[in-house]
């Protein structure tokens, strides 16, 4: 048997299966229907809220559509969209982050790599926080930063 490296999501009760025929599975491993479509999953990357940032959203994670080619810094601008009273705690003024922002792109930090020009791909996972309790004193957090 090859890869099972072909994605199909059931039209009846989508459901996503993997085979390694590029046609799809005879029946649905759920509902036994044979109405199949190629799945093709959608640009997104998922930023995942801690400390100040969950609260101010609401949520402890969401996800983001990207275009690509795409960078830390869009993912940022996408959620400061959504979020505008957000801004001055994710941008600094010289439009790189806010001082004692932190970003974790796959498990490493952005700023040990190109900081918010770091591209990301669909599928990524982007973690942001601040230390906790600063969220409302940017003069204590650029201190810490």
């Amino acid at each position: 048997m090859g890869y099972r490296n072909h994605l199909h999501v059931c039209q009846h009760c989508g459901v996503v299966q993997a085979t390694a025929s590029q046609v799809g599975p005879n029946r649905c491993i759920v509902c036994g229907e044979r109405n199949f479509s190629e799945y093709v999953p959608a640009n997104t990357v998922t930023l995942r809220l801690y400390s100040d940032f969950k609260r101010a959203v609401g949520e402890r994670s969401v996800d983001v559509d990207i275009q690509t080619p795409a960078t830390v810094r869009d993912v940022l601008e996408e959620l400061v969209a959504a979020h505008p009273d957000l801004a001055q705690n994710v941008f600094g003024d010289d439009g790189g982050l806010a001082g004692g922002t932190h970003v974790i792109h796959n498990h490493e930090d952005v700023t040990a790599v190109d900081g918010v020009d770091t591209p990301v791909h669909t599928g990524d996972e982007l973690a942001l926080f601040t230390p906790h309790g600063t969220f409302d004193r940017p003069e204590e957090r650029a201190q810490i930063g």
